[in-house]
């Protein structure tokens, strides 16, 4: 991992996040720009228009790194922890519902995309 591969992948990644801030501007979308981004570069890697190599050192760093990403939301809980409190049966119910949907969403996409004759797996 040398830093000008980890300067590509990032570069990469980075234009890949201002293509989807446009489209989400230009078209309206009601996707989150990172969502779209991630979908954006999810299908140019399974494309190979994107090759893994070009982008994972940048991704490696990014992992290695993001429990500090975690911090400025940390701090904003604590300093918004009145109205949170406030408001926690409605966040619970949402965190509860979301994460059964991703959990069921996830496990039908690995399902669709894997192989039918997979009979390892048990």
């Amino acid at each position: 991992m040398n830093p000008s591969s980890i300067l590509q992948g990032f570069t990469i990644i980075m234009c890949i996040h201002f293509v989807s801030i446009a489209l989400v501007d230009i078209f309206n979308l009601l996707l989150p720009p990172p969502l779209l981004g991630m979908i954006i570069l999810a299908i140019l890697l399974y494309t190979n228009i994107i090759k893994v190599a070009w982008v994972e050192h940048a991704a490696y760093v990014l992992l290695e790194y993001m429990g500090m990403l975690f911090i400025p939301p940390a701090i904003s809980i604590i300093l918004y922890y009145k109205i949170i409190a406030q408001e926690a049966v409605p966040i619970i119910v949402t965190l509860i519902i979301t994460t059964l949907l991703v959990m069921i969403i996830t496990g039908k996409i690995v399902q669709l995309f894997s192989p039918k004759n997979n009979k390892e797996v048990q």
